[in-house]
């Protein structure tokens, strides 16, 4: 099908929008830089809203997979659900360690 390739980046930039509409920690200024690592070209950042929504985004602006990456200053303990992939991950009170693909992003809602 010729515009396959495009209904499929419509439907992710679909899924995209529903994310921040249902989590207004995404388009508030309350922002916390919580990990980088220049050389492994990785950011992490919390967001917060007054409702009480949070979320950490995690990107790998790098062409390597990274296995086992850890950001040890997660904001909090317990049962995260990870958006993009759609998986619940357990977050220990030591932090937290996963697998980032090549130029991709996480984000824990």
């Amino acid at each position: 099908m010729k515009n396959q390739p495009n209904h499929e980046l419509l439907d992710y930039y679909k899924y995209v929008m529903r994310l921040r509409e249902k989590v207004p920690a995404l388009y508030t200024e309350n922002i916390e830089f919580i990990h980088e690592n220049a050389e492994a070209k990785v950011l992490a950042y919390y967001r917060w809203s007054d409702e009480g929504t949070r979320a950490v985004v995690v990107a790998n602006f790098s062409d390597t997979y990274l296995s086992g990456n850890s950001i040890p200053k997660f904001p909090a303990a317990g049962t995260w659900h990870e958006w993009m992939y759609n998986k619940m991950v357990e977050v220990g009170e030591e932090g937290f360690k996963f697998d980032l693909p090549e130029w991709s992003a996480q984000v824990f809602v």
